[in-house]
């Protein structure tokens, strides 16, 4: 899937802006996975891991 997708995905579990986002493997499943950073409006940092094919979230939390 293409990051917009991905982003639109997350934009329905987490609020704010996309300050980073890179493409890795997954230790646990050998899967291409999404890491995203994202910002609140009130300052909140969350990281969210997304499937890269299916965009799914499979994680996501604070720092």
């Amino acid at each position: 899937m293409h990051l917009a997708d991905i982003k639109a995905a997350v934009r329905k579990v987490v609020r704010g802006e996309v300050v980073r986002s890179e493409v890795c493997q997954s230790g646990k499943t050998n899967k291409l996975v999404y890491q995203l950073t994202i910002l609140s409006r009130t300052g909140t940092v969350t990281r969210v891991i997304v499937d890269a094919q299916s965009s799914a979230v499979l994680s996501k939390g604070g720092f």
